[in-house]
């Protein structure tokens, strides 16, 4: 409205006909039960309302609020429907029984309750149409579904959630996160007749196979392997002997050149068997500090990365060598798993610049000094907090964010297959290996993740969900990588 000078009106006019055209074109016959809020969200349902019933469809609204106490463009949308012949009245007259006889009644369930400008819980009539909502068969929810906060995608407990959001100009934060991302259905953007500012920038930027095809290293035909960069995995004991054998393993699967594995001879002795491919320094816990740094210091011209903490435990030993890592080595270092409880613990701060942090919920929640479901909450805001303390940060779970603490990336690539022991251990592999050959790092976190969700939809079309193994996961990204460079 500043930048082009555009009256409300005409956008409330606007966004309800592009809700009614998306109705009339996925949904063309059946009655349609409207419920409007107070505010400018009821006033696009009003709108919508009027052109389906314009188009033949028979229409009822049932309004959260006394019709004359509606303001503004509201009120006069409120009214045109009216004399448009649409039956509206309000909710707080009629018992549960009949909203619910109502609501089963119609094929299709408007919901234009509450909008992006919502916040707080659900009270009074709103909470109890929404909670009466469940009972809908279908519902059709206008910008973003009644209940999910817009900026944080958390769910109020009275929520019905959508089949489908019909969301105005752009996606909003709310229906990409958090519960949101479930209970949005599938997401149509409709279009108003005018354009996002050119000075919007979004919270959050979804980071698709089609741009991340575009970030992947391209290498010569000449190339040899130093070229394809190098990365050492600092990790393992007597408890967690394979995890940086499955993280050397899905770097060298992602196309790293040198993978070097430091550790203990209980993680060394397997990996010259399960993958003689690695390059082998041994002694990680019986070296001492001078002799970990020089260790560190030969190899600092032939790699770029180096991934710090997975299965390397919580001894006291492995707290030392955390913080000796951290201050030595001077290239990039992603932490992962016990990486991260030892930082927490000693609540050290590093370059900022170099340092990737690969937590999930509850590891971010030890960072942050909050509880697990603090983070699950609000995700979108817990790793921005984790990236302006600590650093550049990959928050795992459904729905992976990758945020520096000026731009966050959200990454929809993958499912349920993701959980199981070792798909953390290798997605830092991954992200190693797109490190080491010059991406930048939060485009290293994104493509990372990206492609390791992509491998698990594979593995789940050719095996299903469950049963997958971290190994399978890392074996399956060559030809990820292929069909994204074709």
């Amino acid at each position: 409205m500043e930048n082009l000078a555009v009256s409300e009106s005409l956008l409330m006019e606007n966004a309800g006909a592009a809700a009614a055209g998306v109705i009339m074109n996925r949904f063309p016959l059946g009655e349609i039960l409207v419920l409007a809020g107070p505010g400018k969200n009821g006033g696009d349902g009003y709108v919508a309302a009027r052109h389906l019933a314009a188009q033949g469809r028979k229409v009822r609204i049932f309004s959260a609020v006394p019709i004359d106490s509606l303001k503004g463009i509201t009120e006069e949308n409120c009214r045109l429907a009216v004399q448009c012949g649409i039956h509206v009245s309000c909710s707080s007259v009629s018992s549960d029984e009949e909203i619910v006889w109502n609501i089963r009644k119609a094929d299709i369930l408007v919901d234009s309750l509450l909008g992006i400008g919502s916040s707080g819980p659900l009270r009074g009539e709103i909470a109890r149409l929404c909670s009466l909502s469940k009972e809908a068969g279908r519902i059709v929810a206008l910008d973003i579904p009644t209940g999910i906060d817009p900026d944080s995608g958390e769910a109020d407990g009275n929520c019905a959630g959508a089949a489908m959001t019909i969301t105005m100009i752009a996606p909003k934060t709310g229906i990409a996160a958090g519960d949101g991302r479930k209970l949005a259905g599938e997401v149509i953007v409709a279009g108003i007749g005018f354009p996002l500012p050119r000075n919007a920038v979004p919270r959050i930027r979804s980071f698709s196979p089609e741009y991340g095809r575009l970030l992947p290293p391209h290498f010569p035909e000449d190339i040899h392997k130093g070229m394809r960069g190098g990365a050492m995995v600092i990790g393992g004991s007597a408890l967690y002997r394979g995890a940086p054998l499955l993280s050397v393993r899905s770097f060298l699967r992602a196309g790293g050149g040198l993978g070097i594995l430091f550790s203990d001879e209980t993680s060394c002795a397997p990996c010259s068997s399960f993958l003689p491919e690695a390059i082998l320094e041994s002694g990680l816990f019986s070296k001492s500090d001078g002799e970990i740094a020089e260790t560190l210091s030969a190899w600092s011209e032939r790699i770029e990365t180096v991934i710090l903490g997975p299965g390397l435990g919580r001894s006291d030993r492995a707290g030392e060598l955390c913080r000796l890592v951290l201050s030595a080595w001077q290239g990039n270092i992603i932490l992962d798993g016990d990486g991260l409880f030892w930082l927490s613990e000693s609540g050290d701060r590093f370059d900022r610049e170099r340092v990737l942090l690969t937590p999930h919920e509850g590891e971010a929640a030890r960072l942050l000094r909050v509880r697990p479901e603090d983070v699950r909450k609000d995700r979108i805001s817990s790793a921005r907090r984790v990236a302006e303390e600590w650093g550049p940060v990959l928050l795992k779970g459904a729905g992976t964010l990758c945020d520096d603490g000026q731009q966050t990336y959200l990454v929809t690539a993958g499912n349920r297959s993701l959980a199981v022991p070792g798909s953390g251990d290798v997605l830092a592999g991954v992200i190693a290996a797109f490190l080491s050959a010059g991406t930048p790092l939060l485009e290293s976190a994104a493509l990372g993740a990206c492609v390791h969700g992509m491998a698990a939809e594979s593995l789940a079309a050719s095996k299903g969900f469950d049963g997958v193994l971290a190994g399978e996961i890392a074996d399956e990204i060559p030809g990820i990588l292929m069909r994204m460079r074709n």
